[in-house]
């Protein structure tokens, strides 16, 4: 398929409800989508006639990828990579279209081709993301993250099609990738992409009041038949944020000097796929979703499972709000993001946290089996920017007061007001679900000093003592290496 959409000269996207998405008289008696956002400009750009005529066109242009992700089509995981593939798409949205190409967004009534086009500016590019694709030089996984974040929580008929249905994008990325991919992890950052973790799962219902006034994700849910090692086992979007470790290596293999993020990662483990050598000798990549290693195994107690929820607060909603689609990988609303396991020791002290993978439950009286895969280390600042970490300084541990969520413009969940707002409904509180320890008390971290801690996988045995994950997170260095950890042999499905 990459080859397909890529040497295109043109893809059309039917991305209306009638055929594949609705009945057509559900299309034909459906209100026409009305352009409501407003324009957003500063007060001298007003009186610059060049600059509001930019600003509209913007927000135009802003109304139709709204309409583009509002659509049955931006749900559904095969039409994917005919999007990011694609080098010049015309959008049907059934009283609407468009063309986009690398550099121009075009319409039917006033996005109209001129003599005098130039690439779109920086205001624009930001609203419509442009067909710049190209195959990188070297493996980068800053793109592949870039990739992969928002495709794998889209829907599909069948389960087992959540690797085929990506794979026309990993054939693109292969020839900057020489040792290939396991599972779409790309066997050259295979400890780093280990570390993937659920941003959020699938839409369960639409607008709610009861919900904030948001729509209500689930947790992520298994594909049986892919492996739960690696993110095409499961459905859900991936943080980008839980690649920090390797977003910023250059293509020496060193962290880039210009950039802040202090995470680091050591690997320790050697991979093996588990097959035999007639399996081998057939085919040149793996199959079988099975990998084994030696690792270093330890138990841990759950103090508690955290869970972000709405804080009670009247709001008042109107039409307006609901005009607006829901980007996949904006962090809004927080009730949505996964559920966060608070670790210690059996002395009862604080020993690190598990982001839960996705429905697996666990109680303080049960200890959990966690294994480690990598170290890593990271400045206090970054530790407590992170998203376990958030969720844990506003739980019963820390300071459990309700709070209002900040978020910067791509949607991210950057701060914390104690003051409530009646305004958006992003207030939340941090709850303990089912049972959980009164106390516990947290380390706190100095900006810019240096902690070490294990990269650790909580895994569930399953038959022929085979493991699969649960969740992902880390483990305090000093905590791990208290616990008396054993050297095993084991093997992920």
């Amino acid at each position: 398929m990459d080859r397909i959409y890529s040497g295109a000269c043109m893809t059309i996207i039917a991305a209306a409800e009638h055929g594949m998405f609705h009945t057509p008289e559900a299309t034909i008696h459906s209100p026409e989508v009305r352009h409501v956002s407003s324009i957003m400009c500063s007060e001298s750009e007003l009186k610059n006639p060049t600059k509001l005529a930019e600003a509209a066109r913007a927000d135009r242009i802003r109304s139709y990828y709204e309409m583009v992700c509002a659509s049955g089509w931006a749900e559904r995981a095969w039409t994917y990579q005919e999007y990011v593939l694609s080098k010049r798409v015309v959008f049907f949205l059934g009283t609407q279209i468009f063309w986009q190409c690398e550099c121009a967004v075009w319409d039917s009534s006033q996005l109209r081709p001129q003599q005098n086009d130039k690439p779109l500016s920086g205001t624009l590019s930001e609203v419509a993301p442009m067909r710049q694709l190209s195959v990188p030089t070297w493996p980068d996984f800053s793109i592949y993250a870039d990739l992969v974040c928002p495709y794998n929580g889209r829907e599909l008929t069948y389960k087992e099609d959540g690797l085929s249905a990506f794979l026309g994008v990993l054939n693109y990325l292969a020839p900057a990738f020489p040792e290939g991919f396991s599972f779409g992890l790309p066997r050259l950052y295979l400890d780093h992409a280990l570390l993937w973790q659920p941003l959020k799962g699938t839409h369960l219902h639409a607008w709610h009041r009861a919900n904030g006034g948001h729509r209500k994700c689930g947790p992520s849910t298994r594909r049986p038949t892919l492996p739960s090692w690696s993110w095409c086992g499961w459905q859900c979007f991936i943080d980008p944020e839980s690649f920090q470790s390797v977003l910023d290596v250059d293509q020496d293999g060193h962290k880039k000097t210009t950039i802040t993020n202090s995470w680091k990662l050591r690997n320790t483990v050697t991979w093996e796929h588990v097959e035999s050598p007639e399996e081998s000798a057939q085919r040149t990549l793996s199959t079988l979703n099975h990998i084994s290693a030696s690792v270093t195994r330890a138990s841990f107690l759950p103090a508690a499972t955290l869970e972000i929820q709405y804080a009670p607060f009247p709001i008042n909603r109107t039409g307006f709000y609901l005009a607006f689609a829901n980007p996949v990988l904006i962090q809004s609303p927080l009730t949505n993001l996964s559920k966060v396991v608070a670790l210690r020791d059996t002395e009862g002290r604080f020993g690190g946290v598990i982001r839960i993978t996705g429905d697996a439950t666990c109680g303080p009286a049960e200890p959990i089996e966690l294994i480690a895969i990598s170290q890593g280390s990271a400045k206090g600042k970054c530790l407590r920017s992170c998203y376990e970490e958030k969720v844990l300084r506003k739980s019963r541990y820390a300071d459990p007061r309700p709070f209002h969520a900040e978020y910067d413009h791509a949607g991210r969940w950057v701060g914390i007001e104690d003051k409530m707002s009646r305004e958006d409904g992003h207030n939340y509180h941090v709850i303990a679900t089912g049972q959980y320890e009164e106390n516990l008390e947290l380390p706190e971290y100095e900006d810019d000093q240096e902690y070490q801690f294990y990269n650790v996988l909580w895994v569930q045995r399953g038959d022929n003592d085979v493991a699969y994950r649960a969740g992902c997170g880390r483990v305090l260095a000093e905590a791990w290496e208290k616990s008396d950890p054993e050297n095993i042999r084991i093997t992920l499905g």
